[in-house]
């Protein structure tokens, strides 16, 4: 690829992008690194892909922009909050059977009122966010049922 032209500068998947890219100080990913390489082997050859890539292997590069991965506490605080809603749950359908407490037009489900009770007990967000991030630990495989 003729390092005059266009396509050399700015496309992503150009050796010339990563050279651009960090004259002008941009922060570069290892997910660009391996773009590149993917694109162009050959591009290990260059001095500053060597150098980007002992940088990633050392873990000093920024990692990908957006939401960071769970950690395993909190993991564990939704994991045992599930077991509280399920309890909860229970509870307010007791309450519920048995006439205890008189329903109004715009009560909750019982799962959404018990995770509304229970999450703030674990430091988590109540209602249909909680249950929403129950849901999706349960798909995990090291969490699943």
């Amino acid at each position: 690829m003729d390092p005059d032209s266009i396509f050399y500068r700015f496309h992503p998947e150009s050796i010339g992008w990563l050279h651009r890219r960090h004259e002008h100080g941009d922060e570069i990913t290892e997910a660009d690194l391996k773009r590149i390489f993917e694109a162009d082997p050959a591009a290990w050859l260059d001095p500053l892909m060597q150098d980007y890539v002992k940088r990633a292997l050392t873990e000093k590069l920024p990692r990908k922009k957006g939401r960071k991965p769970m950690s395993a506490a909190q993991r564990l605080r939704i994991f045992m909050a599930a077991f509280d809603i399920d309890e909860r749950t229970a509870e307010i359908r007791e309450e519920r059977r048995s006439g205890k407490v008189k329903r109004l037009r715009g009560d909750l489900e019982p799962c959404v009122q018990a995770a509304d009770d229970v999450g703030p007990q674990w430091g988590l967000p109540g209602g249909r966010s909680l249950l929403n991030q129950i849901s999706a630990l349960k798909k995990d495989p090291l969490f699943s049922e």
